[in-house]
């Protein structure tokens, strides 16, 4: 019998239960997942819905959007970061997980495998070309989600005052006027930023502008867009020629506006 998402999400939550300790740090940031995680799911289905999938390659994104951050729990557990260089890689994290819990239990042969790729794929700086479907478009629409959800909490943390955790902004300093050329560079010619080069707080703003044009599907440029991320970073930015200039380009690559 196959798994309706009620049950999985059920069967989800039970398996992060497990992560909190009543510690106030810990279940933090493992309620920061959590909740992430079910966040990306709904922007999975409102995807998957606005981008009218076929019905099974639908259910397979949404199976994999809501497990695609398995890894994280027991990468805070055994770390206390969510910073794979200085501990491990979230997705093989996940791999191990869900192939050694209950989490995969009511899913076909044929979901779990494309599952396992996504999840394997997810957090990949680029995709390799030509994956065979559904997992090509399925990877997508969870890269999608994950970015698009990933964005308000980065602008929470970022914010002036804020308590920032340095957990989710990976130890970066603030500095209201730095920034890394070589990343704003990246970000204008619409290549993936490098993570590793990250230093200040603008080199976080600047490689969530740069996944503007690595977003796969116009469903989700236009959540981006009507959702106002792209202003919301820019008022953090130096006000310079240089990101006046990233602000036409990135307007150019979201392309018209529509209602969300």
């Amino acid at each position: 019998m196959t798994i309706s998402f009620e049950e999985l999400e059920k069967t989800f939550q039970q398996y992060v239960a497990r992560f909190f300790n009543g510690e106030p740090t810990n279940d933090y940031h493992i309620d920061l997942k959590l909740r992430h995680s079910l966040r990306v799911y709904e922007l999975a289905r409102r995807i998957v819905h606005e981008e009218n999938l076929d019905e099974e390659t639908a259910r397979q994104a949404c199976i994999a959007a809501l497990l695609h951050d398995t890894g994280r729990f027991e990468q805070y557990r055994r770390y206390a970061t969510f910073h794979d260089p200085s501990s491990e890689n979230h997705a093989r994290l996940g791999i191990t997980a869900l192939l050694s819990s209950s989490l995969t239990k009511g899913l076909s042969r044929r979901e779990r495998r494309c599952l396992l790729g996504a999840v394997f794929l997810h957090n990949v700086r680029d995709l390799p070309p030509r994956l065979r479907e559904p997992l090509g478009t399925v990877t997508r629409v969870v890269r999608d989600s994950d970015k698009l959800d990933i964005i308000p909490v980065v602008l929470e943390h970022l914010s002036a005052g804020a308590a920032a955790s340095p957990v989710v902004t990976l130890g970066i300093e603030p500095a209201p006027n730095q920034y890394t050329h070589s990343i704003y560079q990246q970000v204008l010619a619409g290549q993936s930023a490098d993570y590793q080069a990250m230093r200040w707080y603008n080199d976080f703003r600047l490689l969530v502008l740069g996944w503007i044009a690595d977003l796969n599907f116009t469903a989700a440029k236009r959540i981006y867009r009507m959702r106002g991320y792209a202003e919301a970073l820019f008022q953090d930015l130096p006000d310079i020629p240089e990101m006046r200039r990233l602000h036409e380009t990135v307007d150019q690559r979201l392309g018209p506006s529509s209602k969300a």
